[in-house]
């Protein structure tokens, strides 16, 4: 990815090169509990891990590309109104990470199968 001047990773104004991620890695998992045949609960949970990249310069300061990792959550409550209609709602948060932005964040979603 090709970069120049104040970026995420920082670097000044005269800063221009490329950066190289190191390995990525993401696992997904989620459970639901249905409380009744309108009502259930869920949770998903997102880990992710990166490996330690490269930053090749061209002009301008050194940028390190850190490894980081992130664990979140997300709570969730569903309602069916219909076996092709339903609402999601929740928060999604991060509950550990290292080198990477911390977030708190609410959604509502309408879920529609046709």
């Amino acid at each position: 990815m090709r970069v120049s001047g104040i970026n995420y990773l920082g670097g000044t104004s005269e800063t221009k090169g490329k950066i190289y991620p190191g390995q990525y890695f993401s696992g997904y998992i989620c459970a639901e509990y249905a409380l009744s045949r309108t009502w259930a609960i869920c949770v998903e949970s997102n880990y992710q891990i990166g490996g330690k990249g490269r930053f090749s310069r061209k002009r301008g300061p050194m940028i390190e590309v850190p490894s980081f990792s992130q664990i979140s959550i997300a709570p969730e409550i569903q309602h069916t109104f219909t076996p092709n209609l339903g609402i999601l709602m929740g928060a999604w948060v991060t509950v550990a990470g290292k080198n990477s932005a911390a977030f708190k964040d609410y959604f509502v979603s309408v879920l529609y199968a046709f």
